[in-house]
């Protein structure tokens, strides 16, 4: 174990033994988030990702359909690209090699990216590539315009909550540690009115002692989109939620390649959930979006375990 792994694993079990548990949704927060010991906020912060599907050779593989659809699009309107969640830019590196000179001449690149050292070295990669550019803390300091948003992986690293169907219902996981090192276990606590209400709303009846998540963030980013982007395409790839939902539910934790304990290691690991993509359809409606995959050049574009969907500004 790391010293900062360590002193992550005791901060996380000393709040906890103070406050008691805390839902999956804030474990998985801190996991990721934390200030420089979250995965993606480390000081030590990784050019790659852990997750097999952000290889370099998985990356390139899922290049064709995106290009299509961008291709298409800029047909119509102007070759603007806004890349939410970029990583280490691969996917834009692959597209931008793909398009017709006629295209690539023009494109316009914004990357969305929270974290100030992946920001200096975008920008660093804009140059490289010879596009105009820029890089951006979210999506809300974007130019606002037409755009085609791609999406690759970013939805499932929303926090989520997690809960369990039990014969009394819908109840919420929640994370322990009791003592004073990480030993953690689960609990179930009451679910809260709105999630079982979300729950409700989105699923058919699911079998006792299966698992979902519910991301509630959703909503907010495609409001978020709705904004700057007009008109334009958000085209979202990412590891779906099979449906009914399996009874492990679809959290994963990833490292170096290899499936760990989601409680093994927090801050060194990966952490994911699957996306529902009735549920993220039903919300970009609500946001003013419409499901365009079935209209769109490319959007057969699930490579893998990604499944792809595109959305359309009315």
């Amino acid at each position: 174990m790391s010293a900062d792994e360590g002193e992550f694993t005791t901060d996380l079990a000393s709040r906890l033994a103070g406050r008691g548990p805390m839902p999956f949704r804030d474990y998985m927060a801190e996991a990721l988030y934390a200030d420089e010991l979250g995965y993606y906020t480390r000081r030590d912060l990784r050019r790659r990702g852990d997750r097999p599907t952000s290889r370099p050779g998985f990356v390139a593989d899922l290049v064709e359909p995106v290009a299509q659809a961008f291709v298409s699009f800029a047909e119509h309107h102007p070759p603007r690209l806004v890349d939410h969640g970029p990583g280490a830019g691969l996917l834009v590196r692959y597209l931008l090699g793909s398009l017709p000179e006629r295209i690539r001449a023009d494109v316009d690149v914004t990357f969305v990216e929270p974290r100030l050292a992946r920001r200096t070295r975008l920008l660093v990669l804009l140059q490289e590539f010879g596009v105009d550019g820029r890089v951006v803390s979210a999506p809300r300091d974007a130019e606002p315009g037409p755009a085609f948003v791609v999406a690759r992986e970013l939805l499932g690293s929303f926090p989520v909550h997690w809960l369990e169907r039990t014969g009394e219902g819908w109840r919420e996981i929640h994370v322990d540690a009791p003592g004073d090192t990480w030993t953690p276990k689960e609990r179930l606590e009451d679910a809260p009115p709105q999630l079982t209400r979300f729950v409700d709303d989105h699923l058919p009846e699911v079998p006792v002692g299966h698992r979902y998540e519910v991301n509630l963030h959703l909503r907010r980013w495609l409001a978020q989109l709705q904004g700057v982007v007009d008109p334009g395409l958000v085209y979202v790839l990412d590891r779906p939620i099979e449906r009914p939902p399996s009874p492990e539910g679809s959290i994963r934790a990833v490292r170096e390649g290899e499936t760990v304990d989601v409680y093994e290691a927090p801050g060194i690991t990966d952490i994911s959930s699957g996306v529902d993509l009735d549920v993220l359809v039903s919300q970009a409606e609500k946001a003013g979006f419409v499901d365009a995959t079935a209209d769109t050049v490319g959007s057969e574009g699930g490579r893998g375990p990604l499944a792809a969907r595109v959305l359309r500004t009315r």
